[in-house]
């Protein structure tokens, strides 16, 4: 469970299977091979876990179904992705990796990612304007937050906390000005498509866009011919970091490319 992205870059892949059923399709092939490799990892054969069936749960119209599927059955209506995704090569956003326009962030959200992205917007609260324009969002239009709050009460389904993180924006001898990640959350995932001009202001948050005549080795940059610069997303992964601050890592470089390129993203 988590947040599918994909960026909306028209593509000769997206001819041949519309992005739903792409998402869908890869899915399915991701869960085959994880169910394949747990039954392998518990001493069975791999011809004896291909002929293994799981129970899964399908959203209908009718409400959730739980059907019987047979791993070696969704692995192998899902062969064509393979020859599929060399048709990804030299795409822009994907970067020489199969299918590599769409993104995904997996729930539960760990505090410590929580922390992370709350101290980034500390950081960049504290610089002032661009690289806060987001937090000046988030308190102009009263951002709440609730869609996330209300996720919060599902134990430890979407959270591992069941309290968001402070972001402290301001403090005085007396007063002390805070939003949440309840908040930041709001506007940093969204359940829809988020336009080119949203991603802008985003990741001047998390991490700002920068230039520079030297191209940086170990992140996605474009050569900007009109200034004769490498532009980039300057935001560092932690040696630290743990699962879901790996994935938000790589969902604002997703972002970025997608930016860069001249495409909105769309998740759900």
């Amino acid at each position: 469970m988590g947040l599918d992205l994909i960026s909306q870059r028209d593509c000769e892949v997206k001819e041949i299977v519309p992005q739903e059923e792409l998402l869908n399709q890869i899915k399915d092939r991701n869960r085959g091979f994880a169910v394949l490799n747990m039954i392998i990892e518990s001493g069975k054969t791999r011809e004896e876990a291909l002929e293994s069936s799981f129970t899964q749960t399908l959203v209908t119209p009718e409400g959730n179904k739980n059907v019987s599927v047979k791993v070696s059955d969704l692995i192998e209506k899902t062969n064509h992705l393979e020859q599929l995704g060399k048709k990804c090569e030299n795409c822009p956003i994907s970067q020489n990796t199969a299918f590599g326009c769409i993104g995904y962030v997996s729930y539960p959200i760990s505090q410590k990612c929580e922390k992370w992205l709350a101290t980034i917007a500390e950081e960049s609260n504290k610089k002032g304007l661009p690289y806060s324009t987001t937090i000046v969002f988030i308190e102009d239009q009263n951002v709440t937050g609730q869609r996330f709050g209300e996720m919060r009460n599902h134990g430890q389904t979407f959270f591992e906390s069941s309290k968001p993180t402070e972001i402290v924006l301001s403090k005085s001898l007396f007063k002390k000005k805070t939003i949440d990640t309840n908040k930041l959350l709001e506007v940093t995932v969204l359940n829809g498509l988020m336009q080119t001009t949203h991603i802008n202001y985003l990741l001047m948050l998390f991490g700002g866009i920068v230039s520079d005549q030297v191209e940086p080795k170990d992140r996605y940059s474009k050569f900007s011919n009109e200034d004769k610069k490498y532009v980039y997303l300057d935001l560092n992964l932690p040696k630290d970091s743990d699962k879901s601050i790996t994935e938000f890592y790589n969902y604002f470089h997703h972002l970025f490319i997608a930016l860069v390129n001249g495409h909105d993203v769309f998740m759900d």
